[in-house]
């Protein structure tokens, strides 16, 4: 088993730049188990240098095959020789290490590309499956998505590791079945939902065929929230949570989802809005645009209104802006992609907790230390902002949000990353089988490396309909591993109509394009988008029949550590 973050394997042309050499891949706030070979003393005047130095150390020694190091120390530092890895674990003041050789970020940049590509021809189209779910969107922001590159030791297969991959998704469901009234709700549930994903997983790919073998998705987050505007209101609200938020610095106003559910944030408050009856997608929209518009708002909480009526599916909502800096001149601090700091500001802590911790070398300087802990920041799973001492040499690095509903603990006693697990996995391996292609050298359409400095961007649609009859959505079994899967169902209709920006990058579209395509004529688990349409709809199916006891959780803990 790898450290976590994506682990690809695959066969390439070496290329050399100036990241070029031996070094380790690096797991932030996690240890390891295994065997200690020996414990060395390492020196460095920050956090890279340190890694450096006992990345070195496991180099020098034949039988070392990964390292852990403390981060509780500046300059000097503990780290750990291992060998015999049996997995890892978080912790918050530890740092893993695998030694590789380090072969350039070239492919790294094509693979991002195509990633952002794709992205954005999903956040143009519109999935439909059958009656019961549907006008499902997808985005996969790409802004924060990290890579590097590395070389097995005989230096024919080549590594990549990814983390910070993210999914939102809005849909409109309808389990009621035909209403000749409208006005008649029946024993159904009907209305919309939004998905929110974060996971930092790891894959396996073929030498020879450039296909990824293995996947473990390292799920943090799993938030969804439901609008139902029929029966089953109580349990509806149960799974989703009270509350959504969302961090300007997200800027997730104009996404498929502009407030994340199940998440509460909490700041100092700086406004609030009583937003007039809308939909809970437009309210969504309202609380991030009113936040943005306040320069001293950084942040909102929208509660998620949940009593509706057949007549009524619109409700006036609370909308809450905060700002989560305050003055303090000991700390430097900023939100997560950023690495100089706001001022001489503090983070308020919120309702949400610490996710790393480090002593930085005493002899940087504040610019110094501040970029560095925005950069571990940036690699370190579920830190929103981060915050450095003025008068020591300390980073501390937090999420500021609490986990809201069931969903993120789990139901059908069943736990939440095994349910997103089972959603997302198939996804994700067809989406990076066709990247990857591109970097292999087996697609003979496309030559990225050219085209890499253009515009990703695309505009136009594309809708796929589905022939999904409403009762296949009961036959979801969630103590299997998405046994539904497997199923496939006749393509009704399929129209794209997307351009690139640039007319060079169009190439690129009209083949990924014609790869989603074909997708939907293949099993479930390996089409894009649609395997968040079926767990929506399934999950929603399953409850209903179950009338209760969907609560029961299966690992009641939190998904981030």
């Amino acid at each position: 088993m790898m450290p976590r973050g994506i682990f690809l394997i695959l066969s390439i042309m070496p290329l050399v730049d100036a990241r070029a050499g031996a070094g380790c891949t690096v797991e932030a706030n996690s240890g390891a188990y295994g065997t200690t070979l020996d414990t060395v003393y390492i020196d460095g005047k920050d956090y890279k240098e340190l890694d450096d130095a006992c990345c070195a150390a496991c180099g020098n020694n034949p039988e070392c095959t990964f390292w852990i190091r403390s981060t509780e120390y500046a300059k000097q530092d503990y780290c750990w020789l291992m060998n015999e890895w049996d997995g890892n674990y978080p912790y918050s003041y530890y740092r893993v290490g695998r030694p590789h050789t380090f072969v350039g970020n070239l492919p790294c940049e094509a693979l991002k590309f195509a990633y952002s590509v794709l992205g954005n021809i999903l956040s143009h189209v519109s999935i439909h499956l059958g009656t019961v779910v549907t006008n499902l969107k997808l985005d996969l922001p790409s802004d924060n998505l990290q890579c590097e590159i590395a070389s097995d030791d005989d230096n024919t297969n080549q590594l990549f590791y990814l983390k910070n991959i993210a999914f939102t998704a809005n849909a409109s469901f309808n389990l009621t079945g035909v209403r000749d009234d409208p006005l008649d709700i029946g024993e159904g549930a009907f209305g919309t939902a939004q998905v929110a994903i974060n996971v930092d997983p790891e894959f396996s790919v073929d030498v020879q065929e450039c296909w990824p073998e293995v996947a473990k998705l390292n799920l943090w987050n799993l938030g969804i929230g439901l609008n139902n505007f029929g029966n089953y209101q109580w349990w509806s609200q149960w799974l989703s949570g009270d509350y959504r938020s969302g961090l300007k610095s997200m800027k997730m106003c104009n996404k498929a989802v502009a407030a994340l559910p199940g998440l509460e944030l909490i700041g100092y408050q700086v406004g609030y809005i009583r937003l007039e009856p809308s939909t809970q997608e437009d309210a969504d929209r309202a609380c991030c645009q009113a936040c943005d518009n306040m320069e001293e708002c950084e942040g909102f909480l929208i509660d998620d209104y949940y009593y509706y009526t057949a007549t009524n599916h619109n409700a006036s909502r609370s909308c809450w802006l905060y700002r989560l800096s305050y003055p303090n001149k000991n700390r430097h601090s900023n939100f997560r992609g950023e690495t100089v700091t706001l001022g001489e500001v503090g983070m308020y802590h919120g309702a949400g907790w610490r996710v790393g911790y480090h002593v930085m070398a005493d002899t940087q300087t504040q610019e110094e230390k501040d970029r560095h802990c925005g950069e571990l920041c940036l690699e370190t799973k579920g830190c929103y902002w981060w915050s450095t001492s003025v008068s020591g040499p300390y980073c501390w690095l937090h999420y500021p949000f609490n986990q809201v509903g069931l969903f993120n603990k789990g139901i059908l006693g069943i736990s939440g990353k095994s349910i997103g697990n089972n959603m997302v996995n198939g996804m994700i391996w067809r989406m990076l089988k066709k990247v990857l292609s591109y970097i292999c050298g087996n697609n003979a359409i496309v030559d990225i490396n050219r085209i890499l400095h253009l515009s990703s961007e695309v505009f136009g649609e594309g809708e796929f309909m589905l022939d999904v009859a409403e009762d296949f959505f009961s036959t979801a079994d969630f103590s299997k591993e998405f046994a539904w899967g497997n199923a496939t169902f006749p393509l009704l209709s399929a129209k794209t109509n997307i351009r690139a920006h640039h007319a060079d990058v169009q190439p690129l579209v009209d083949d990924l394009v014609s790869d989603l395509h074909s997708s939907f004529a293949g099993e479930v688990a390996h089409q894009m988008g649609s395997p968040i349409g079926f767990f929506i709809g399934s999950i929603i199916s399953e409850c209903m029949a179950d009338k209760g006891t969907c609560m029961q959780s299966g690992v009641d803990v939190n998904l981030v550590v």
